[in-house]
């Protein structure tokens, strides 16, 4: 893979629907720098690919940080 192909190229690439393919984040790995994230995760979802935020509510996120990400899938604890 190199830099600008995302997961959801090298799935395609491989014969695996991108659409199948759900990259799994913390949300205390997000908020450690939310821009960079927010800008990642919107080039994967146009690469086809789902964003799963995990350990919703362990840190110190806000909603905002839930409806900038708009993720697919949240897993609240």
């Amino acid at each position: 893979m190199n830099a600008r192909e995302t997961p959801g190229d090298l799935a395609r690439a491989n014969g695996f629907d991108a659409k199948r393919l759900v990259i799994e984040l913390t949300e205390q790995s997000v908020i450690t720098d939310a821009e960079r994230f927010a800008a990642s995760v919107h080039a994967l979802c146009a690469s086809g690919s789902q964003f799963a935020l995990d350990d919703y509510g362990s840190a110190n996120a806000s909603m905002n940080l839930w409806v900038r990400l708009a993720p697919h899938y949240v897993k609240i604890d």
